[in-house]
């Protein structure tokens, strides 16, 4: 089958851009054509250069540096993606449009809506399912303010989510099952992560991979104590931290290496606290108000792995995870995500003779 992926794949930002790397790789695997729509979302272009002036006009030249270097790494990773064009002759030679994963129906944020093609509008009538999408933190109220998203949905052959608020909230505004799966993150073991890894030769460092705005004075004044009385340096790879040792404009599948190599993990990020899951790394997170996160470290019972008020970065980082009983609960809900992609396909095969018959 043609199967084309609705996400944002281009964005410079290793989760987003290795989600979608995944799921294409597990599609193409069991033997389809498989390609993105180039929905003109997220193109970063623009808003790189805007905040590389600002940085050189503030004589901020190494972070100017930085955020270029990154961006044309991402770039270069990005142009070998297989693309669908956003015109009706491309669209109408696929098969079955996928939708997610990541929070490409996070209708609080103005960049989501701006682009109602990621709920579907403006796509031929074709097989629609989606693979793990998520509202974020999106409310009821705001889904029902959104008419467009409304009746986008309703299009809808199979609905998935990747957190149960994005499967509780989908299900009452579709009045449709939705079922709960993975971050196509998960669809990959460490070994075959491994394949695809950029080696590097670093060791004895802590990993912080996070948002610059999500650490407070008080998080980074803890980290760096925490690093000190361990003698490991900080490496911060993707975002620049005047306060790291060391900062790291890598490609994707560097990252992937740093987090394999990485002593500890410190993250305020959902894919960073899932990745760190799936090395099974010692790691902290400091994402614990996102719903998405707190729900994945509930269901393989890691709450303790949030500093709060309660729990400190040293006992985070210092919990002993059981990794083989973690690894025991992510089989079972990676069993039912591929089960949840078979079932998608065997359907899209039957609707596709359906239509030849009429």
């Amino acid at each position: 089958m043609n199967i084309c992926i609705v996400t944002i794949y281009n964005s410079p930002n290793y989760g987003a851009f290795l989600q979608a790397y995944v799921l294409y790789n597990v599609l193409k695997e069991l033997g389809h054509e498989v390609t993105f729509l180039d929905t003109g979302a997220r193109k970063q272009s623009k808003k790189i250069i805007k905040s590389t002036i600002k940085k050189i006009i503030l004589f901020k030249f190494e972070k100017a540096y930085f955020e270029l270097k990154k961006y044309w790494t991402f770039k270069k990773y990005i142009k070998y993606c297989d693309l669908c064009r956003k015109d009706t002759n491309s669209m109408n030679n696929q098969d079955i449009f996928v939708f997610g994963s990541d929070e490409i129906w996070n209708i609080s944020r103005d960049e989501i809506n701006k682009y109602p093609i990621l709920f579907g509008v403006g796509i031929p009538d074709i097989y629609f399912v989606s693979y793990a999408p998520s509202i974020n933190n999106t409310t009821l109220d705001e889904t029902f303010s959104n008419q467009t998203f409304l009746n986008a949905l309703q299009r809808f052959d199979k609905i998935s989510a990747r957190d149960k608020h994005s499967q509780k909230i989908l299900n009452l505004i579709t009045k449709k099952p939705v079922e709960y799966v993975l971050d196509p993150i998960f669809l990959y073991n460490v070994k075959q992560y491994e394949t695809i890894e950029e080696k590097i030769n670093k060791s004895g460092y802590i990993l912080i991979y996070g948002y610059p705005n999500r650490f407070t004075s008080k998080n980074i004044n803890e980290i760096i104590e925490y690093a000190k009385s361990k003698n490991l340096t900080l490496i911060s790879v993707g975002n620049y931290f005047d306060w790291c040792d060391k900062n790291i404009a890598a490609s994707p599948f560097e990252f992937l290496s740093y987090v394999r190599n990485a002593r500890y993990v410190i993250t305020n990020t959902y894919h960073g606290t899932i990745f760190s899951i799936r090395y099974c790394k010692q790691f902290a997170s400091y994402a614990g108000s996102q719903i998405k996160v707190m729900d994945i470290l509930e269901n393989l019972e890691l709450e303790n792995q949030v500093v709060s008020e309660s729990c400190t970065l040293e006992n985070a980082l210092g919990t002993n995870i059981d990794y083989i009983k973690v690894q025991e609960k992510l089989d079972r809900y990676i069993e039912d995500s591929y089960k949840y992609i078979h079932s998608f396909l065997e359907n899209a095969d039957k609707y596709i003779e359906s239509r030849k018959k009429n």
